[in-house]
């Protein structure tokens, strides 16, 4: 387990230089100070296609981890194949640990109809977190923007798990326009979805079309308090 008092820099002050620098900047400065082990995760949702370019540009071969909950929607599985034949990008599938056929014979096929808070963390957070552990990763990528969400915006560029893990936010203060921007300047390709009206995707069963326009992720586990599936939970100190 990686201790923050191990790592080559000061998080805090480093916190600070890399507000002001560019998504390509901070994959860098991660990778040149925590690499090769460092990875990062996409959900291949709306605007996954902006950070797979930036961190394939500076990492070409980086780890790509994919959590297959197997409630993806079918043009989240075409997207997810169109960007890695485009961008060439090495993908790593994780699933519920105890597999699919032991999940289902286990919960059955609606679990996320009884309990989502637990859908989501054996789908998500605990393979997540065994991929950290198997893979001895020091880092990883991650696609949250401030602007997503309230839970978000006191979100650092680097932030550190309880594990030591550290959290990276390469497009962190981007707005949506900018990801957007980034997209069509590099004649990337958007989720299908997003024509349909569908600005955050997630796991078919428990995502609909935003009921407040301004709210992107409104749409997310609607019906419920719940607006994070654990793997993006608010710092401690603003719980």
């Amino acid at each position: 387990m990686t201790s923050i008092t191990d790592l080559p820099f000061d998080i805090d002050q480093s916190n600070r230089e890399l507000e002001s620098a560019s998504p390509e900047e901070i994959i860098r400065f991660v990778w040149e100070t925590l690499g090769p082990d460092v990875a990062m995760q996409s959900s291949f949702g709306a605007d996954s296609a902006c950070l797979l370019h930036l961190a394939t540009r500076v990492v070409p071969d980086i780890r790509v981890l994919f959590l297959e909950t197997h409630y993806h929607f079918p043009e989240t599985q075409d997207f997810r194949r169109a960007l890695t034949e485009r961008l060439g990008l090495n993908v790593v599938e994780l699933e519920v640990l105890r597999g699919r056929d032991g999940f289902l014979a286990e919960h059955g096929d609606e679990l996320h109809q009884r309990d989502r808070e637990l859908c989501c963390h054996l789908n998500k957070v605990e393979p997540m977190e065994e991929a950290k552990r198997r893979l001895g990763l020091r880092a990883y990528l991650t696609g949250i923007r401030r602007g997503q969400s309230e839970t978000r915006q006191h979100f650092q560029i680097l932030t550190p798990e309880p594990t030591g893990v550290i959290k990276v936010a390469p497009i962190l203060t981007w707005s949506k326009e900018q990801v957007r921007e980034h997209i069509r300047r590099h004649d990337l390709p958007f989720h299908p979805l997003v024509a349909a009206g569908y600005p955050s995707i997630g796991c078919w069963p428990c995502t609909v079309k935003p009921i407040d326009p301004t709210d992107e992720r409104s749409g997310r586990w609607l019906g419920s308090e719940k607006t994070e599936c654990g793997l993006h939970l608010p710092p401690p100190s603003e719980k």
